[in-house]
């Protein structure tokens, strides 16, 4: 387990093998439907029913609610889960920061039945190592989900906002320069990668700047 004061991550092993992978937002914000809309599976309406239906009954997953709703079949859920489970492994990989924990397997709570997948953990190392590329030059400008960022005064009305989905203006409308990146991640539906990828590219067109802290 990984956690700091935005969000907790899990990994659960079986015979050096990962069968179950979790993360716990400060928000519970729901990555996975993010993920199925970016694979296609769903459209953003079906997305924001199904969240709505899940408000309504706090004990009702997404995927179960979409499965009863008949937008999404199971095999669909477990394919998408899958790269849910791929993206926790690689967000641990490319920001190492925060608090270990190990639990032995009797201390770990059950896998979700869902979940009944296996993962090689060599396969995900070697992926994570090469998305290092495209982290380390994030890093230059982002060297910490801690961080603070704000608009260069003036430079907010420079931002395009038009080409941009639902998921990543709301974004853009999170950078106030008192909330932390970890914070804008934990609130967003779009996996942290996807959320520093945005703020590199707003960087880069100098519309932003770090907040010093005071």
């Amino acid at each position: 387990m990984v956690y700091n004061s935005h969000e907790q991550k899990s990994l659960s092993f079986r015979n050096g093998m990962i069968v179950s992978a979790a993360c716990l937002d400060k928000d519970r914000k729901n990555k996975l439907g993010y993920l199925l809309v970016k694979k296609g599976k769903i459209s953003e309406d079906e997305r924001t029913r199904a969240l709505q239906l899940c408000e309504k009954d706090r004990s009702k997953r997404l995927g179960e609610a979409l499965i009863a709703t008949g937008v999404l079949t199971r095999d669909d859920l477990m394919q998408v889960l899958r790269v849910q489970a791929e993206e926790i492994v690689y967000s641990m990989i490319a920001y190492p920061e925060g608090r270990f924990e190990f639990a032995g397997y009797n201390e770990t709570p059950e896998e979700s039945s869902e979940k009944g997948f296996v993962l090689d953990v060599m396969g995900l190392v070697m992926e994570g190592v090469r998305r290092q590329d495209e982290w380390n030059r994030m890093r230059e400008l982002i060297p910490s989900l801690e961080m603070v960022v704000d608009f260069i005064p003036d430079q907010d009305r420079a931002v395009d906002t038009g080409p941009m989905n639902q998921d990543q203006k709301e974004i853009v409308s999170q950078i106030d320069g008192h909330r932390t990146l970890g914070e804008i991640c934990a609130a967003s539906h779009l996996v942290d990668f996807e959320v520093c990828k945005l703020v590199y590219g707003l960087f880069c067109q100098g519309v932003l700047a770090k907040v010093e802290a005071v």
